[in-house]
């Protein structure tokens, strides 16, 4: 059954993905509580994203950021 083999494959994938996603999110707000507390608007915008290239860019940031206003800022960009 090679279809079945397939999808299962595909399903793990888009698991890992998923788990990749939520782990760099949670990182992203780990980063963050040490400068502030994030609007909820802004914590729903990091929910929200499903591309793990963006969140990896908001994680960088959140690393840098010296403020949460700043980190607001340049997440608008991306």
């Amino acid at each position: 059954n090679a279809a079945r083999e397939a999808e299962n494959a595909a399903r793990e994938a888009e698991n890992a993905a998923r788990e990749a996603e939520n782990a760099v999110k949670e990182m992203i707000f780990e980063a963050i509580e040490e400068i502030g507390e994030l609007p909820e608007a802004v914590c729903e915008r990091v929910r929200e994203e499903n591309n793990i290239n963006i969140l990896k860019s908001m994680h960088k940031i959140a690393l840098k950021a010296e403020s949460i206003k700043q980190f607001e800022e340049q997440i608008a960009n991306l």
